[in-house]
């Protein structure tokens, strides 16, 4: 991965944006302080981002129990017609339950996508009596973080140099901001692009067609 200086300038950190917040005009009722109820609600979101990213390892480890006719359910979804068919008519008739209102929000989606860098015993392990096995491994970075980058062929090494310079959400994303833009400034094509949509969590999208060309044309 190619590291860049600082070229481009900030968007989410900077003063043009975060003038539509000012400080001085927030209330907050039942607490003492703006700050008091700030750090409590910090504290609240990280307990929160820990218990969805569990919530996703365990209930992935559960799906990938499944086996029918032979054939073992290797993912969230386009396992072949049958199992998935199968899988579905289990889960409703003898579970109980319809997981789609889960499985099919961006959270779920992008975390998973994760598991098989992160954990090369996936299956083999067991979250529920060895959580600690499971754990996020990158500890300072904003949990919000992989969804932005989940598509990015070099996601890894990015949430690694985040980790490493623990920087906090807005200051990582105009990290990730500076480097797409520097990124396709250095590949003379548009692959990565900032996806910021009301309907979806943000995230950058890579267009693989366009870095394809790129490379076939060096």
């Amino acid at each position: 991965m190619k590291k860049y200086n600082k070229t481009f300038e900030d968007y989410f950190s900077a003063e043009r944006s975060l003038k539509y917040c000012d400080s001085t005009k927030i209330e907050i009722s039942g607490y003492e302080s703006l700050s008091e109820f700030t750090n409590f609600f910090g504290k609240f979101l990280i307990k929160t981002n820990e218990e969805l990213w569990m919530m996703t390892v365990k209930l992935v480890w559960l799906f990938n129990k499944f086996t029918y006719r032979g054939k073992k359910r290797k993912k969230l979804h386009a396992n072949g017609h049958i199992i998935d068919r199968a899988f579905s008519l289990y889960m409703r008739q003898y579970v109980g339950f319809d997981t789609r209102c889960i499985t099919r929000s961006p959270f779920f989606y992008r975390f998973q996508s994760y598991f098989k860098d992160f954990f090369l015993e996936f299956d083999d392990n067991n979250p529920f009596t060895n959580p600690e096995l499971y754990e996020m491994p990158f500890k300072n970075v904003p949990i919000d973080i992989l969804s932005v980058v989940f598509m990015l062929p070099e996601r890894l090494d990015l949430l690694a140099t985040i980790n490493l310079a623990g920087l906090p959400y807005n200051q990582a994303m105009d990290w990730l901001l500076n480097w797409s833009l520097c990124e396709n400034e250095s590949l003379g094509v548009v692959a990565y692009q900032f996806m910021l949509v009301p309907s979806t969590p943000v995230y950058i999208r890579f267009n693989k067609k366009q870095w394809k060309k790129r490379n076939l044309n060096q």
